[in-house]
């Protein structure tokens, strides 16, 4: 594995090969190693990561984006920019972020790049840990777009933070295989206006609170297990959850739908879930349909 270092304070120039070296965008950084052999572990420093940044894209392109190349196998945030060892960095101490509002320069909020990360077809697993992701598009799957041909078999987001993410349509799509997981997630204050909130995946101890979606929450999720999810809503007549394969061990509080429950359920194991004061606008559907 080759350790490729990313530090927002850097200056210019580095060729990432330690700290002292750095690439100062991770941009630069996922295009050199996407020419590299071998796997490629990228280790980021606190600070706030634009898809616009770094050599790849002129500034204020929508059309910026992360692709991580087949040959990096983990991203991860949250060191200070010192540390020798992975197990030293703390995403909850030192905040690093990745964002797709390139206007925040100019004081303008709510306008973001069309798309913040995609990922590029390979053998090998990748995770993505320890990062705060924000964006706001008007296109499906402007947060995550991780469809079918472009899975990397077992994608794994672990310790992110999705806060305050808008989309007019879907904000994350993920592989209908449902091989991407979601371990340790919080997604707080997300909406969108005209689709889903997240499409596919798994979900093991996640926090959802405060989400509100045109359709369902969540469409079609492998596993929910261990979540705790309250406060959500649906602004249409969809369920909070629609057709999950697995809820495990999750409580479901003070959601309201829009209606067909908070749960639309078929061939579904539920077991060892509470639901307490649930709330949905259709009289002829219960908690769970």
């Amino acid at each position: 594995q080759t350790i490729v270092y990313v530090d927002k304070d850097a200056p210019a120039g580095g060729d990432g090969s330690s700290w002292s070296t750095a690439f100062k965008y991770l941009n630069d950084a996922l295009s050199d190693a996407g020419i590299g052999l071998g796997e490629h572990h990228l280790w980021i420093a606190e600070g706030t990561y634009y898809t616009d940044e770094g050599d790849l894209y002129s500034n204020d392109d929508q059309n910026s984006k992360y692709v991580i190349p087949y040959t990096v196998t983990a991203v991860i945030g949250g060191f200070v920019g010192t540390e020798g060892s992975v197990d030293d960095a703390d995403p909850a101490k030192y905040l690093t972020t990745l964002s797709g509002l390139i206007f925040e320069e100019y004081g303008a909020s709510g306008i973001g790049s069309s798309y913040l990360l995609e990922t590029e077809a390979g053998s090998s697993a990748l995770l993505i840990k320890g990062f705060t992701i924000t964006n706001s598009s008007d296109r499906s799957g402007c947060l995550i777009n991780i469809s079918n041909a472009t899975d990397r078999v077992q994608t794994t987001f672990e310790q992110c933070d999705f806060l305050d993410n808008e989309s007019t349509q879907t904000l994350i799509i993920t592989s209908t295989s449902d091989s991407v997981l979601f371990r340790n997630c919080r997604f707080e204050r997300c909406q969108t206006s005209g689709g889903y909130l997240i499409q596919y995946g798994n979900f093991e101890t996640c926090y959802f609170n405060q989400n509100n979606s045109h359709y369902s929450m969540l469409y079609r999720p492998g596993t929910v297990d261990r979540c705790f999810i309250s406060d959500n809503t649906t602004s249409t007549s969809f369920s909070l959850i629609y057709q999950p394969d697995n809820v495990f061990n999750s409580l479901l509080y003070r959601n309201v739908a829009g209606g067909r429950g908070i749960i639309s359920a078929s061939n579904t194991q539920l077991l060892h879930s509470t639901f307490i004061d649930n709330y949905n606008y259709q009289y002829n559907y219960s908690e769970i349909s």
